[in-house]
């Protein structure tokens, strides 16, 4: 629990009773998500091509039986649009994303992170294993068969996804077919667990996924080590000079790779993929070591400028946290480097306080806040008023449209948005006590009532991606779709939760 150091700060930022809250949730939570659940066990699957395969879709149109929408058409320069924008499916982006971050053809697992959560943990509630061996089966397929034999790199992400009618690796935009991780991946455990067999003179799949990462993201200028946040996907080649000069460095992505690197070290019984991999790794530490020495932070390198960007800095930050855990009794030393190397991330991000949002602010209390009582004090306070500020409010505002998109783009609220605002809010009922806990579970369950009446109705029970009826580029009509890129899936892991805590208060 919080110090009591926080708890008054809790009460200093103005925590009272909420003139709408304190009620209990009108919603059973548990219900409408094992509704969801059952329904993406039945209609969500890949039931289309040869192969039907237990991969869950990405994006389905909500009928009675919900269903794979057609493929996309994508513009055409010589009509003046971008050729990333679609004619036959709405534009709903986040910030200044295209059609080129969706997979339409089928699905792509990393957008599917809350999904599987959302599966196990309802086996674990309800005691009916169904939802978890259709998780196992489901993430087992997908290291299968939609891991690249040319690069070891699997077909997820930002980029790329899996075909259900054409049975291969899909792009989210012609021509665009890169590996990019799409976020933090939470289920490493489970991808070790389900993993194909491999003999004892075999690298693993993880393994082959640690060494294509290095290949294809990561190379060398001089005595600079370069990383980038692209790789590709079927090519086993370094990244080119024009690839660093557009899209260069995202720390972000650096932390990803620090993660994952970490895990395969530790998980390795391969003496040839430890003695390939350990050195590549301590240089990469290095390389990070003396650029923060150097900067002061890890640098954000985009279109030739470099720049400091808070968010990318912590959630680097919070990877070689993580990474440090993973390595601290087979690889001390390395492992203390890596705390050093958070440390002084965090001793800048603290510096410019000013710049600090509370997103940002909770992801350095939940790695660091609660074994370090001056982190504690100074990430704290952003985190817990930002998390009374969503209390305060009646209903999330619609979500700003990016410059880029916005002559396009619809306007409008996405499941996405209260996901990440109910997450908020159950970080900071855990963080404190007393009535104060209360403030902010009411909170929770207020939003999680608003999203409800946004996002869900009799027709399915799907939630819908848009809290309005969606329009093509021509302004005509389309169905209401389930769509995982906005977070439909995230909604439902944050009820879950949601129901959880409810319990247990």
């Amino acid at each position: 629990m919080l110090s009591r150091l926080l708890l008054l700060a809790a009460f200093a930022l103005g925590a009272a009773p909420l003139a709408w809250g304190g009620e209990a949730p009108t919603v059973d939570y548990l219900a409408l998500v094992r509704r969801y659940a059952d329904a993406m066990l039945e209609f969500g699957t890949d039931r289309y091509g040869e192969a039907k395969t237990p991969q869950f879709a990405g994006l389905l149109i909500r009928r009675d039986q919900p269903e794979l929408p057609q493929d996309a058409v994508y513009a055409q320069k010589a009509d003046g649009l971008d050729p990333r924008d679609v004619v036959n499916h709405p534009l709903v982006y986040k910030g200044n994303n295209r059609a080129h971050k969706i997979t339409y053809r089928g699905g792509d697992v990393a957008d599917d992170a809350a999904l599987y959560q959302t599966l196990y943990r309802l086996s674990q509630i309800t005691s009916d294993e169904s939802y978890a061996e259709a998780a196992d089966a489901s993430l087992r397929w997908f290291l299968a068969h939609a891991v690249q034999p040319e690069t070891g790199l699997p077909a997820w992400g930002e980029h790329a996804g899996w075909d259900f009618r054409r049975e291969r690796a899909d792009q989210g935009f012609p021509f665009d077919l890169k590996h990019e991780f799409d976020s933090r991946w939470p289920l490493y455990e489970k991808f070790f667990e389900l993993q194909p067999a491999h003999g004892l003179d075999q690298l693993s799949v993880m393994e082959n996924f640690a060494r294509g990462l290095w290949f294809g993201a990561v190379s060398l200028s001089g005595r600079t080590l370069l990383y980038g946040r692209h790789a590709s996907l079927t090519e086993p080649s370094r990244p080119t000079e024009g690839e660093w000069a557009q899209f260069g460095m995202f720390p972000r992505h650096g932390g990803y790779y620090v993660d994952l690197w970490a895990r395969v070290i530790r998980k390795s019984r391969s003496v040839v993929f430890r003695r390939w991999m350990e050195p590549r790794f301590e240089r990469f530490v290095r390389a990070l070591e003396q650029q923060v020495a150097a900067e002061g932070f890890p640098v954000y390198l985009e279109k030739g400028e470099v720049r400091r960007h808070p968010e990318q800095m912590a959630s680097m930050a919070w990877d070689l946290d993580e990474a440090a855990v993973t390595l601290a009794e087979i690889w001390p030393q390395i492992g203390l480097r890596l705390h050093l190397l958070a440390e002084r991330i965090d001793d800048n991000l603290i510096k410019h306080e000013d710049e600090l949002d509370p997103a940002l602010a909770r992801l350095r209390w939940l790695a660091r806040g609660k074994r370090d009582k001056r982190v504690a004090a100074l990430f704290g306070k952003q985190f817990l008023a930002g998390a009374f500020a969503l209390t305060k409010l009646d209903d999330l505002p619609e979500r700003p449209l990016g410059k880029k998109v916005a002559n396009v783009a619809q306007p409008g609220r996405i499941p996405e948005q209260y996901a990440d605002a109910i997450g908020l809010l159950l970080d900071a009922a855990d963080a404190v006590e007393g009535d104060a806990q209360d403030v902010y579970l009411a909170g929770a369950n207020h939003l999680a009532d608003k999203a409800i009446e946004h996002f869900f109705d009799d027709d399915s029970p799907l939630p819908k991606s848009l809290d309005r009826p969606a329009k093509l580029l021509d302004g005509s009509p389309y169905p209401s779709f389930y769509q995982s890129y906005l977070g439909a899936d995230d909604l439902m892991w944050a009820l879950l939760r949601l129901h959880e805590a409810n319990q247990a208060h």
